[in-house]
């Protein structure tokens, strides 16, 4: 069984994450975001890239996913090893690829605006050859597909969009910090990651990981930017396997509700934040959903028992 956090637990949380990290979303361009998120998640696909094309192939494929780096403001891939030391991430504040030493430092950086992929992508060559990476080996065709943009096609990244995907990095930044906190609280859950294929940051919490691949049971707690299924950014949690019934499914505090096509899991969407601006109305809101839907998702793993 999974012990979600006290009511003490929630306010320890919120003192875990302090204020000075938090970033407030401003709701009211929460529908405005997802030309911008698309720029950004095609922009995203160099870093990943560079995982599939320089990195130990994993099973999950988490040698392409990234993780948000607070110092920098950026979705960030693993180092690389087989020259000198750099990782390559994508800052959202400042719509910009960026290459960061072993160290830490930012040693280069390519904006995006007005730019187009063809030039991002030679920006990224030039960056791995000059670290001793042997750039024909790098190609940012991957294994999946994803919403298509204009882009992708030729045309140069927005110029002024710059509004929109910082707004973009406050919600994976804000995610970062609630799910990690999480992750304190479930020895059994995964890195806090963001996954290339649909943009989202999440954990993964198993339940029983001495079974079966057949027997496993998880539950995904995660931010996505928005997508096919809700164009605003949402929180999930999601149990698997999933339910038979969703007729009846237990209820949700903090606004949530259940998403029940195509996938199971609770859902918060932007629109249904509050609107105050007030750092402890978000967080504890996010924070009453996620224990409720962590909760929610066990009481449904556990009555397959």
């Amino acid at each position: 069984m999974v012990e979600p956090p006290s009511q003490n637990g929630e306010i320890n949380m919120i003192n875990n994450i302090g204020f000075n990290s938090w970033q407030n979303w401003d709701i009211e361009i929460a529908g405005k975001l997802a030309d911008a998120r698309r720029q950004l998640h095609f922009a995203s696909q160099f870093i990943a890239a560079v995982g599939k094309c320089y990195l130990t192939h994993q099973p999950d494929d988490s040698h392409t996913n990234m993780c948000w780096e607070i110092q920098h403001s950026a979705l960030v891939g693993r180092m690389l090893q087989g020259g000198e030391q750099c990782k390559f991430g994508i800052s959202p504040t400042k719509f910009a690829l960026l290459k960061i030493s072993a160290a830490g430092d930012v040693t280069d950086a390519f904006t995006l605006s007005g730019k187009t992929m063809v030039q991002a992508e030679n920006w990224v060559k030039q960056s791995l050859n000059v670290s001793g990476y042997h750039p024909d080996q790098f190609s940012r065709k991957m294994h999946y597909e994803i919403e298509p943009h204009a882009v992708d096609g030729g045309a140069p990244f927005s110029d002024d969009i710059l509004a929109e995907t910082t707004e973009l990095g406050k919600y994976w930044g804000n995610a970062h910090l609630l799910i990690s906190e999480i992750n304190t609280h479930h020895p059994g859950a995964s890195e806090v990651r963001c996954w290339p294929h649909h943009f989202d940051i999440a954990l993964l919490i198993t339940l029983n990981p001495n079974a079966s691949p057949e027997q496993v049971k998880t539950i995904g707690v995660g931010l996505s930017p928005g997508d096919a299924n809700y164009p605003l950014p949402y929180f999930y949690i999601s149990p698997w396997p999933y339910p038979e019934n969703t007729e009846l499914l237990p209820s949700l505090t903090g606004n949530g509700f259940w998403h029940t096509k195509g996938w199971v899991g609770a859902v918060l969407t932007a629109d249904k934040f509050p609107t105050d601006k007030d750092e402890q109305s978000q967080i504890k809101q996010l924070q009453r959903f996620i224990r409720s839907g962590i909760a929610a998702s066990d009481q449904l793993l556990s009555a397959k028992e």
